[in-house]
């Protein structure tokens, strides 16, 4: 997936994943901007307007930075799936 720049207000999350991991990412008009299953070795971006609303199956698996910056996502995985939300 090749990614759009952002544009002014846009933000950008990047995943890297592992192993198999199922990802949903709304934004902050409740706008499903990505829900898939991904496979070990690939990386996803995706732009939008946030807030992001995020879950992360498998998510131990999974590395996510926002903007550039990494985001902790064990603090939020409750099982194995992470939920949380990105301002």
């Amino acid at each position: 997936m090749v990614a759009q720049p952002a544009t002014i207000g846009q933000s950008s999350l990047r995943f890297s994943f592992v192993d198999q991991s199922w990802v949903t990412v709304r934004d902050a008009g409740n706008s499903v901007l990505m829900s898939q299953l991904n496979q070990p070795g690939s990386n996803i971006e995706v732009v939008g307007q946030g807030p992001f609303k995020v879950i992360v199956g498998n998510a131990k698996a999974v590395t996510l930075t926002h903007n550039g910056k990494g985001i902790d996502l064990a603090s939020s995985v409750r099982g194995e799936v992470a939920r949380l939300t990105i301002q």
